[in-house]
C-alpha cells in the first residue's frame, strides 16, 4: 500500500471473475495525493475505515466499456496496492466516452474527465489483465519507492 491509498477497486483484484468495478466518485487528483481515500482488506475483502468519504460516493460500474477516446493525452504518475512501492508514469486519456450498468442494472453512458478518466482507465485494465507494469516496463517508467517513503 502507497501513500496514495485506493480510489477504486476492481473485482479481478480480489480474485473473482465478474466485469465490474467500484470508484470514489468526485476524487480529485490533489485528494488522491493527499492520501484521503478508504483502505481495502484484503483478508477480510471489505472497506475498512474510509477517510473523508462516506460509502454513498463509491459508484458502481458492472460491465464497464469504453467507448471513445480523446486524443489529448496525460501522463502521470499512477500508484497501484497490486505493487507496493511501485509507480509508473502512465499516459492515459484525459476525456473518455463510456457504457455500463449501475447497481440498478439501468445502462449508463457518459463522458469522464481528468482523475475520473484516469482511474476507469486503470481499473479497466485490471478487467483485462493489464496492470501499470504491464504498461510501462518496456518504456523505463517505473519507479521504486524507498521503504520509510510508503
Amino acid at each position: 500500500q502507497s501513500k496514495a491509498g485506493v480510489a477504486g477497486l476492481a473485482t479481478a483484484e480480489v480474485g473473482t471473475d465478474y466485469k465490474m468495478f467500484t470508484i470514489l466518485e468526485g476524487l480529485t487528483r490533489e485528494e488522491y495525493n493527499q492520501g484521503n481515500q478508504p483502505i481495502f482488506d484484503f483478508k477480510q475483502k471489505q472497506w475498512k475505515k474510509l477517510i473523508d468519504a462516506e460509502t454513498d460516493r463509491y459508484k458502481m460500474y458492472i460491465n464497464p466499456k469504453i467507448l471513445a477516446l480523446s486524443h489529448q493525452m496525460q501522463l502521470e504518475w499512477e500508484y497501484c496496492h497490486c505493487f507496493p512501492g511501485i509507480k509508473a508514469q502512465v499516459k492515459r486519456p484525459e476525456v473518455i466516452d463510456v457504457q455500463y450498468w449501475n447497481e440498478k442494472g439501468e445502462t449508463i453512458q457518459e463522458e469522464l474527465r481528468g482523475h475520473m478518466s484516469r482511474t476507469f482507465c486503470h481499473l479497466h485494465d485490471h478487467l483485462h489483465a493489464k496492470t501499470i507494469i504491464d504498461i510501462q516496463v518496456c518504456q523505463g517508467r517505473i519507479f521504486v519507492e524507498e521503504e520509510d517513503n510508503m
